[in-house]
């Protein structure tokens, strides 16, 4: 064998033993890659998003709950009565989504629920919020929640239907189906469970 055929073989072994390296990198990254469904959707905006969906730690940086009054986004309300705690920490709308008619979007609330208490609160996702506006005086709740989770738009795991135990908090995602033409929102939740947890939290969207 001449000298050039030598130098050609060993060129060619060593371009495969490099693409070898290459794809044995890339198989063992493979099972840590995060599946579409346990990231943030893109529609959805807030500060408190980036920390994913499901449990938290509970707010501590809280105000008290006070009969009448409305609160902004990005503050954890607290009831000094119950100790439930609940903060809005993002609002978007989102068109494009499955579900809907024309003229309709979807707002998407981003949520955290605390509880500093004794007893176990509840969210139900079409019982304890209702979002009013003030352009036509309608309320609206949650929409087409089977239909996100269907098309994956909305993480499985995001939904606001949940209880929550003392010294626990929860991160979710409440979608809501509107007017395009509906502003002056606020969203209002009652926490479900018994009498003495049904104290309302109010926070002006901004929108």
């Amino acid at each position: 064998m001449d000298r050039l055929s030598k130098i050609l073989i060993g060129m060619v072994v060593l371009f495969f033993s490099i693409a070898a390296c290459g794809l044995g990198r890339n198989s063992g990254s493979a099972p840590n890659a995060t599946s579409a469904s346990s990231n943030p959707p893109a529609s959805a905006g807030g500060g408190s998003s980036s920390a994913g969906y499901g449990s938290v730690p509970v707010p501590t940086d809280t105000v008290d709950l006070k009969a009448g009054q409305v609160y902004k986004v990005g503050q954890a309300v607290k009831d000094p009565q119950t100790g439930a705690i609940f903060e809005v920490t993002g609002v978007s709308t989102n068109g494009s989504l499955p579900g809907l008619n024309a003229g309709e979007t979807y707002l998407m609330v981003e949520i955290t629920l605390g509880n500093a208490g004794t007893q176990t609160f509840s969210s139900s996702s079409l019982g304890s919020y209702l979002v009013r506006a003030k352009s036509d005086g309608k309320g609206y709740g949650e929409g087409h929640i089977l239909a996100l989770l269907a098309a994956q738009a909305i993480p499985s795991n995001a939904g606001m239907d949940v209880d929550v135990a003392p010294g626990a908090a929860f991160h979710g995602i409440l979608p809501v189906v509107l007017s395009t033409t509906a502003t002056g929102l606020t969203i209002t939740f009652t926490p479900a469970g018994s009498a003495a947890l049904g104290n309302p939290f109010t926070v002006d969207l901004g929108q």
